[in-house]
């Protein structure tokens, strides 16, 4: 069967594979592009969000320069979030 995605509603198992297509697999910041839509992906759920992870640890590994990109892991965005709701004031 045939079907269209948008691309930021394209299921991401589907996403990477056309990506192993495009990207060079020996470039470490193909991990790095894949991990980023697997980790801003609207739908992600854990599962999603430890690939995304693991792809950026598998780049970092192969020595590209993302060190700037991984504090992003750590960010709480929930509090964030919560912390710029307006208080009712």
């Amino acid at each position: 069967m045939n079907r269209t995605f948008p691309f930021n509603d394209m299921p991401p198992g589907l996403a990477l594979t056309i990506a192993d297509f495009k990207l060079p697999s020996a470039n470490p910041m193909s991990r790095v592009v894949k991990g980023a839509y697997l980790l801003l992906h609207k739908r992600a759920d854990s599962e999603t969000h430890e690939k995304g992870r693991a792809l950026w640890q598998e780049a970092q590994a192969a020595e590209a320069n993302i060190a700037h990109l991984m504090q992003f892991l750590s960010d709480n965005y929930a509090d964030f979030v919560k912390d710029a709701a307006p208080t009712g004031e």
